[in-house]
């Protein structure tokens, strides 16, 4: 994760509780977490409808079961993002039914819903709240194969999946976007234990339910742009008492320091891309696409783009890049053929040209020489983000 996302200030705050030979230990923690950005979580929500439509065309009735909702609890639902974004990305031809109040119907689908699911033990108990008169009837029905059950998550873990398929025969399919990633244990054990002292926080060293023979390999290293699972090491989430700093992510919120004009050019490069998409070739970067994040495939069309008109420094200040991001984009670009050197001002290859003028051609068309009534229609805002911009500060550069 780049460290220049995170509050500086609140990110001095927490260093200060370890030692000067330790705080490399722990920038190294945070260097090694797998960040999932706006951009990258918008279009693996984006993915994941795609699937529930694609799964339901057979079917005449459609539940969406948040598996969170089928528990009582005064806490944040860590799902509620996920589903958020669900329900605003089904198209008109979908109409959800959201609980089991009424009897389930014969040719219905069943999807459940959790936007991450690490050990599957609260999934697992969860779904055993269902009343049993319906989870009865969910057996029975999924025998005969009147109906269809799958489960919809951004992350999962291997250990889930053998538990969920154990714990329910009536299963169909798991569908998933990234199977999860952790931390490398013996890299931070003994610096977990050397700062963790509170007993809650203790019993989450490495992550919720670690004691738990069977939960050992999880400790996860992914953060979302909005939450911080507590499968990942309480250091970094959970609150130790008075004297001590606060953690990274406190009460597991992820508070990120963007640059907003940014953050919206970035968005126009996204619906550029989609619209090239469906009405070019793309084979210039349809293995880029396929091995890369997403985020990372915009931040480097857009390095391309802006060369002409910023020099570098300009460009770092405009996006907010660090060092090592630029030098990621120049390995990408020149590894794709995109730039012939891995030089901040490398000539663009022949086929990347061509590309590029497309971008800057539809650029114009969309955003600078068109009106209203042709933006409305080729730029329509499909997948708003959360939490933007009435939770995300920005600062708006003078460049």
């Amino acid at each position: 994760m780049d460290i220049n996302l995170l509050n500086k200030q609140k990110v001095n705050e927490w260093l200060s509780q370890f030692s000067n030979e330790d705080k490399p230990k722990a920038l190294s923690l945070i260097e090694d977490i797998n960040f999932i950005d706006q951009m990258d979580y918008d279009i693996y929500t984006s993915n994941m409808v795609d699937k529930i439509v694609s799964l339901s065309k057979d079917f005449d009735h459609v539940y969406l079961i948040p598996i969170n909702s089928l528990i009582e609890t005064d806490e944040p639902k860590s799902d509620s993002a996920f589903v958020f974004n669900i329900k605003k990305k089904l198209p008109s031809l979908i109409r959800p039914i959201w609980n089991f109040n009424e009897r389930i119907q014969r040719k219905s689908i069943i999807f459940f819903i959790d936007e991450f699911i690490g050990s599957g033990n609260t999934f697992v108990n969860n779904i055993k709240n269902i009343e049993e008169k319906t989870l009865n009837r969910i057996r029975s029905l999924s025998s005969f194969g009147e109906i269809q059950i799958d489960i919809i998550s951004l992350v999962i873990y291997k250990p889930a999946f053998s538990l969920l398929n154990y714990n329910f025969k009536f299963l169909n399919s798991i569908q998933y976007e990234l199977e999860g990633t952790s931390f490398i244990k013996h890299k931070y054990k003994r610096f977990f234990e050397k700062y963790i002292t509170k007993g809650n926080c203790k019993k989450a060293l490495y992550g919720y339910n670690q004691e738990k023979k069977q939960y050992k390999g999880i400790i996860s290293n992914i953060v979302f742009y909005n939450n911080c699972p507590n499968n990942t090491p309480s250091i970094l989430w959970c609150k130790q008492g008075k004297k001590k700093p606060l953690p990274l992510f406190h009460n597991k919120k992820v508070n990120l320091q963007y640059r907003t004009a940014f953050f919206r050019e970035k968005q126009k490069y996204k619906k550029i891309l989609n619209h090239l998409d469906k009405k070019t070739d793309l084979n210039l970067l349809k293995e880029f696409i396929k091995e890369e994040n997403y985020s990372l495939i915009l931040d480097t069309i857009i390095f391309l783009s802006k060369r002409k008109s910023m020099n570098i420094q300009k460009f770092q200040f405009y996006s907010g890049f660090n060092d090592a991001r630029i030098k990621d984009i120049l390995i990408k670009a020149c590894q794709y053929k995109l730039i012939l050197t891995k030089r901040k001002n490398g000539k663009l290859s022949k086929d990347a040209q061509i590309f590029m003028d497309k971008i800057e051609t539809v650029y114009n068309i969309f955003f600078e020489n068109i009106n209203i009534k042709i933006k409305e229609k080729y730029c329509e805002n499909q997948a708003t983000l959360l939490y933007y911009p009435s939770q995300i500060k920005g600062i708006k550069p003078n460049v």
